[in-house]
């Protein structure tokens, strides 16, 4: 939010992108604000009809890296990956 809101104050180009199936609670007050918004899925709920207009299904990214590691084969005896797990918005709390 706060990079956002910079961005907008010198009037620069900003989207956002939504990776959930429901439009956040940020994401729903930065969207009347940015030129584009995009998603992960075709269709995402509590998406004003206005906003719908600016909205673009471009996917989730991921780091080539991440979709390699997908392929490798898994062996019970193998080390633990390594994690770093965040979250923002009201799911920070059950991460």
């Amino acid at each position: 939010l706060p990079g956002l809101l910079a961005g907008l104050s010198l009037y620069l180009p900003c989207l956002i992108h939504e990776q959930n199936a429901v439009l956040g609670r940020t994401n729903r007050y930065l969207a009347p604000r940015v030129r584009a918004i995009a998603t992960s899925f075709p269709r995402v709920r509590r998406m004003e009809g206005s906003w719908q207009r600016r909205a673009h299904f471009v996917g989730n990214p991921v780091r080539p890296e991440v979709l390699a590691a997908r392929d490798v084969p898994f062996a019970a005896d193998a080390a633990p990956l390594p994690r770093v797990v965040t979250g923002g918005g009201r799911a920070a709390a059950t991460l």
